[in-house]
């Protein structure tokens, strides 16, 4: 299992190299790598066998490779990209399609249906609780400014992430005792307390 990992994470390293946009200044391998890492300890810290390990450790490095073939709607091409991959490696059907509903459960507004769903969005969305959030944020809107051509002046982007921040639950215990305290701190910096 841990040779497969390894396989998938050059595979994805490599794919980003070579297909990502440079202009995807928020949803690059940065972004997946962390992502990797936060749900992996989320993981560790929720009880998950070394089976729903594995299958957590895959969706997380695929859930966001459909961003080298499209913005909106990455999250099938990513699920295609994962399915391809894994097939190459000989993995059972039932497996792939749990990585990929995994995979699926990304797509926002976030609904996870399953707890490796809800593991995963809690760690894509971890940055919520960051100390420099602000800068995260800073390279999303980049990011819409010319992938999307949505444009915020500092004060809407300001209020879009106050209202985002303050409407987003953790879905996991160990993510709400670990990460909500930092999301508190964010949402008292937005709104100027």
């Amino acid at each position: 299992m841990e040779q497969i990992i390894d396989r998938a994470m050059v595979y994805v390293e490599r794919l980003f190299m070579d297909q990502l946009s440079d202009k995807m200044y928020f949803h690059d391998l940065q972004h997946t790598l962390q992502t990797a890492r936060i749900a992996r300890e989320i993981g560790n810290n929720s009880g998950l066998s070394e089976s729903e390990l594995f299958k957590l450790d895959l969706a997380a490095l695929f859930h966001d490779t459909g961003y080298t073939q499209k913005y909106m709607g990455h999250e099938e091409e990513s699920m295609r990209i994962a399915t391809d991959f894994l097939r190459n490696e000989n993995l059972g059907q039932e497996i792939i399609d749990e990585i990929c509903r995994c995979i699926a459960d990304t797509r926002f507004p976030q609904f996870p249906t399953e707890k490796l769903g809800r593991i995963l969005c809690d760690a894509d969305l971890y940055h919520f609780s960051l100390q420099d959030y602000v800068l995260y944020s800073e390279k999303l809107r980049k990011e819409w400014e010319v992938t999307l051509n949505l444009f915020y002046d500092p004060a809407q982007w300001n209020s879009l992430n106050l209202k985002l921040l303050i409407s987003h639950e953790y879905f996991e215990p160990y993510s709400r005792s670990a990460f909500q305290p930092g999301k508190q701190a964010n949402i008292k910096r937005l709104s100027g307390n």
